[in-house]
């Protein structure tokens, strides 16, 4: 297990076309053990395999192989949408704040991690709702507190780009 997720860091890094270095800036995780994850020497922990999937834009489970041994699709497009990070080293903060970009009549790529944690999101520009669960709920110019306890995405319908303040924390903080 341990080879597989860190294979499918290296490809997804690799697709990214970031640089080790520039990985370890950014998630806060040192290079030796990002190393030791991509060569499968260790799993590395929930933070930092947390944060590194911050840095690129995916969730943990697209590190992670099917049940049958395969590996996962490293489908980046699961979302139509970007996320950029607004903070670096990321694996020593409490909050990891991030602005979420949804094409017109699109949706963003799924969170769900932390779980436990808490998210406050507010739009910023164009039309967007947040999915949690089965609910969804139109956001607002003012911000929308939920608790991190299932998956959550935020669509679009409209035709115009949408812009997310999407600050998510690592439990109680």
């Amino acid at each position: 297990m341990f080879m597989k997720i860190g294979e499918n860091i290296r490809k997804i890094r690799k697709a990214r076309g970031i640089k080790l270095t520039e990985l370890s800036n950014s998630s806060g995780v040192q290079i030796a053990t990002l190393s030791r994850i991509e060569n499968g020497k260790m799993q590395g922990t929930l933070d930092s395999l947390n944060s590194i999937a911050i840095v690129l834009g995916v969730t943990i489970n697209d590190f992670i192989s099917n049940d049958s041994g395969n590996s996962i699709n490293l489908d980046f497009n699961k979302g139509d949408g970007e996320r950029i990070l607004l903070a670096s080293n990321i694996s020593n903060k409490k909050m990891i704040p991030q602005m979420v970009i949804i094409k017109a009549h699109s949706k963003s790529s799924v969170d769900c991690l932390p779980i436990g944690g808490q998210c406050v999101c507010c739009l910023i520009e164009g039309e967007a709702s947040v999915v949690i669960g089965d609910k969804i709920i139109p956001l607002k110019d003012e911000p929308y507190m939920f608790q991190t306890l299932q998956e959550y995405c935020f669509i679009n319908n409209s035709d115009t780009m949408a812009k997310v303040l999407n600050v998510v924390s690592k439990g109680d903080v």
